[in-house]
């Protein structure tokens, strides 16, 4: 969070998983949503109902992760990523 506070204009989008030493995803996304409410968010969860989960996050995706979905979130929130790698799966 510390770097994300001090590089944050600098940073196009935030991808965090739900659980995290110290915090949870979601609290984090809460804390960027204080410094840029509009800032663009992925929650990587598992096994976990979205709608039980506070929404301070702009989107969420499903563990395992496949690229295809991955840069289809990310292109979905800030425009095109340049040369997409071939479809593998990412582990998290």
């Amino acid at each position: 969070m510390a770097f994300f506070n001090e590089n944050y204009s600098g940073i196009d989008l935030a991808i965090i998983d739900l659980i995290m030493p110290g915090m949870t995803g979601v609290q984090m996304a809460a804390r960027i949503r204080r410094l840029e409410p509009d800032f663009p968010i992925i929650v990587m969860i598992g096994a976990i109902e979205t709608d039980t989960i506070d929404h301070n996050v702009t989107r969420f995706l499903h563990k395992p992760i496949m690229k295809a979905e991955l840069f289809e979130a990310i292109e979905s929130l800030i425009g095109p990523v340049d040369n997409p790698p071939p479809e593998k799966e990412v582990r998290t």
